[in-house]
């Protein structure tokens, strides 16, 4: 890993670069990484990183990928007691696969009315997810159609879940995309979370035999690093 720190600008302001070559060492693909750097001045006390941040991966069994690693911004040397050479920064790594999941169609209502599927489907043991509803509004003046559909999760477990990214795709009867929406979100243990998703303006013609795909991404760590690293000056 390579903690570098900038020189103090006219500003005194300084900056901070991290790069990490990552070995995955496990028998999963990792597809994402979670993040999280503590940046410590001379008396180990914090001031400055970066919470948590993912970063997107495709490293293979036995792979090596390099990465670069948030630290935040706005830092002046002043809070490093202007001690370049005694930052140290704490850093957290969360390495994790992707199992990726169709969860369902909707067909799309050709007047006001909802749809639904109901589809209790467990993930990895972790992750109930119950069905879909699509709610489709009446035609409104420019003759466009709103909609907006719910998904729920819940992980009745104690395990943790970092990241949850579902998307919905919205089809005409052709099977040409109309649009598509994403969302991401973490999960934690014993808790819930709806995934709310909104349509606006989409012009009436276009929902006549319209569909609704649903795919979620749920990723689980395979591997962790906690270390600390002292900062060198960066070349210039």
């Amino acid at each position: 890993m390579n903690f570098s720190c900038s020189k103090p600008d006219e500003d005194n302001d300084i900056s901070f670069e991290f790069e990490a070559d990552i070995k995955n060492s496990k028998k999963k693909t990792v597809e994402l990484i979670s993040s999280s750097v503590i940046i410590l001045n001379k008396n180990e006390i914090c001031a400055g990183g970066s919470g948590i941040d993912f970063i997107d991966a495709h490293i293979e069994p036995g792979e090596i990928e390099r990465i670069e690693i948030a630290t935040g911004w706005n830092h002046n040397a002043s809070l490093f007691d202007n001690d370049i050479e005694q930052i140290k920064a704490i850093v957290n790594l969360s390495l994790l696969r992707r199992s990726f999941n169709k969860i369902g169609k909707l067909e799309v209502p050709n007047k006001k009315g909802a749809s639904s599927f109901k589809k209790n489907i467990c993930i990895d043991d972790t992750l109930n997810i119950y069905g879909a509803i699509l709610e489709r509004s009446e035609i409104s003046e420019d003759g466009t159609v709103d909609l907006k559909i719910n998904i729920g999760m819940i992980n009745q477990t104690e395990t943790y879940v970092p990241q949850v990214s579902v998307k919905t795709l919205l089809y005409d009867k052709d099977g040409d995309l109309i649009e598509n929406k994403d969302d991401a979100s973490e999960i934690p243990a014993n808790s819930s979370k709806i995934f709310e998703y909104n349509y606006y303006s989409i012009k009436k013609g276009k929902l006549k035999n319209s569909y609704l795909e649903i795919n979620a991404g749920i990723y689980f760590p395979v591997d962790c690093y906690f270390e600390q690293f002292k900062a060198r000056l960066k070349d210039e």
